[in-house]
């Protein structure tokens, strides 16, 4: 897919989302929040990584941020603060993040986002 194809579908993608699902349920920030020490799956694993690796004032970088969902459940469940910057290719997912953000009362973290094209990092 071209580039500007990735970013036509991802825009339109973005664009259909309504705010109201963007919501993370307390069940799942509760799972991040205390990530173990061996975990199941890739995500947990990235939480478990950040929890025990991340100090006050060190920076993580989400590459390709897409709906905001990582960054939320990142801002839910730190301990430390770290601070956070999401890129995605398109605006709408910028937005999308930042919406995501609101919706669950984390419009206030210092989270970053950026329009970004990771591929030409």
């Amino acid at each position: 897919m071209s580039l500007e194809n990735e970013i036509e579908v991802f825009t339109e993608r973005y664009e259909a989302i309504d705010p109201e699902t963007l919501r993370v349920p307390e069940a799942v920030m509760q799972r991040y929040r205390s990530a173990r020490a061996r975990p199941v799956f890739k995500t947990e694993w990235a939480h478990h990584q950040l929890h025990r690796d991340c100090r006050e004032g060190d920076r993580a970088l989400e590459l390709g941020s897409g709906d905001g969902m990582n960054l939320a459940l990142m801002v839910g469940a730190r301990h430390t603060p770290y601070r956070l910057c999401g890129s995605e290719i398109t605006l709408q997912g910028c937005r999308v993040s930042r919406d995501r953000l609101a919706v669950n009362g984390m419009s206030d973290s210092g989270t970053r986002l950026q329009v970004a094209d990771c591929n030409r990092l």
